[in-house]
């Protein structure tokens, strides 16, 4: 485990440790255990930006772990009033509160049968408590450190010549959908108007209309709402860049991204499905959509309903390349729009679709 990997866990045991009530008596002491299936970098191999005082990178982790915690007292009536406070202090905690911790959800999974530890005088009840836990962990310099002028990216490509930018990297709150476009598809004859909304107890943009186009199936006719950012000076139109979003989908069918988008008919997307298992990269060329020259498709996976996923596209010129959760997922190859474009959010037949934050890095020759 990397040294930022294990502060995260720390800082992370920290958090949850001052949620458990207080207790008087040292043998009624709880046990806080974890077990971690995941751990990975936030933003771009860990990098998420610059500090400026003090002067430095700031690196980030993101954690999801079953934390269980075994509470104890002299006797089950005890017991049982302990469990109930500290199940409302880890459920009843308003959503900004938690998010200020770097606790980005916290869910009960189950409370376990009174046991009894030890034997005597000093037997005791006990009870465990399990609760799935996702935790962010952002590490900001202790001091003024030597900063990069370009991002290192060789995880992810290899740039011969130019740099790159970060243009964007926000969680959203209620005035971020201000930063976008909505567009809906001329093709869609299903359940529009789209309907983009956020979320302020759920820090998300949501999309809850069912409108799409086209075929279910993994296919590529996929007519569906899009949610475009803005071009400002700021932000300009992108060939070549890392768009990455932290999504979530209670629906069975289509959410991802839309990328080079030129118009209505002119523009790549990638949309994943639970209800056919697909990952898909497609295109719409002149009003048509098809494949790409060298599709971008699995057919055998797509995502976990309620399912909290990291999404990163690479596009660099013919070559688009996805991960999820840090893992290669998927890639394709395609010449047919090579104009910058626009780039945002993507669904298809999708009425429960949430988006949490999005990070974009431009290339620049």
């Amino acid at each position: 485990m990397d040294l930022i990997s294990g502060e995260a866990l720390s800082a992370l045991r920290s958090v949850l440790e001052e949620m458990i009530p207080d207790v008087t008596n040292p043998a009624h002491e709880p046990v806080l255990i974890f077990n971690t299936t995941h751990i990975a970098p936030i933003g771009l191999g860990g990098f998420i930006a610059v500090n400026e005082d003090p002067k430095g990178v700031i690196y980030g982790r993101r954690i999801q772990t079953n934390a269980t915690i075994t509470v104890k007292a002299s006797n089950e009536n005890q017991l049982n009033n302990i469990v109930d406070n500290l199940t409302e202090n880890f459920l009843t905690q308003d959503r900004l509160t938690l998010v200020q911790n770097g606790l980005y959800r916290v869910v009960l999974n189950d409370i376990g049968p009174v046991t009894t530890i030890g034997g005597g005088n000093n037997a005791v009840s006990a009870r465990d408590v399990n609760f799935s836990v996702l935790y962010e962990y952002v590490k900001l310099p202790d001091a003024s450190e030597g900063v990069l002028d370009e991002i290192p990216l060789d995880s992810d490509l290899d740039l011969s010549e130019g740099g790159a930018k970060f243009l964007i990297n926000t969680g959203f709150d209620e005035y971020s959908l201000d930063l976008f476009a909505v567009v809906d598809d001329p093709l869609t004859t299903q359940g529009g108007p789209s309907n983009w909304q956020y979320n302020a107890d759920e820090f998300r943009i949501e999309q809850l209309a069912d409108i799409r186009g086209g075929d279910l199936v993994p296919t590529p006719n996929k007519a569906g709402t899009y949610l475009l950012l803005k071009q400002t000076a700021q932000r300009p139109l992108m060939q070549n860049f890392i768009l990455s979003a932290e999504m979530e989908s209670g629906d069975l069918d289509g959410i991802g991204f839309v990328f080079r988008f030129q118009n209505t008919e002119n523009f790549y997307y990638f949309l994943m499905s639970s209800r056919h298992n697909y990952r898909l990269m497609g295109k719409k060329v002149d009003g048509v959509f098809s494949f790409l020259d060298i599709p971008g498709l699995d057919d055998t996976q797509g995502y976990d309903i309620d399912a909290h996923y990291q999404v990163k596209l690479i596009v660099q010129d013919s070559t688009f390349t996805l991960f999820i959760d840090n893992d290669f997922a998927l890639q394709g190859e395609d010449s047919s729009i090579t104009e910058a474009g626009r780039v945002g959010f993507a669904c298809h037949s999708n009425n429960q679709a949430y988006f949490y934050r999005i990070k974009l890095v431009h290339f620049q020759r």
